[in-house]
């Protein structure tokens, strides 16, 4: 038994049974590609569960907590000279301000009052 609307491209008639053996052939082919996907989705599973992965996101955690540490310290003393405390903080406060410049990122050596305003 012949269909008119089953034609091949080559313009011979296609039997129900040709018609059925591709499709089937078609459903196998999307079943077998979608196991494999789902056995590669699998394998990326148990990677990233296993100790190598962890290791790995743990560095890295580490060295970002490292980072945050060196962000949070500050770079030692400073000499002050004829300034108080307070006046050195707001230079320093104004001097960070002024450039942009993070005031954990910058080193002041010494700060000097160089004349006194009377």
């Amino acid at each position: 038994m012949y269909l008119a609307i089953f034609n091949n491209s080559f313009g011979n008639k296609m039997s129900i049974l040709d018609a059925l053996i591709i499709s089937l052939v078609g459903f196998l082919t999307v079943f077998i590609i979608l196991s494999i996907l789902s056995l590669f989705v699998k394998l990326l599973g148990v990677f990233f569960n296993s100790s190598l992965a962890k290791k790995l996101i743990k560095g890295l955690e580490s060295k970002d907590k490292t980072e945050e540490t060196n962000k949070m310290l500050s770079y030692g003393e400073i000499d002050l000279i004829n300034v108080s405390e307070k006046d050195a903080a707001i230079i320093m406060a104004i001097t960070s301000h002024k450039t942009g410049i993070p005031l954990n990122r910058l080193k002041f050596n010494s700060i000097k009052l160089l004349e006194e305003k009377k």
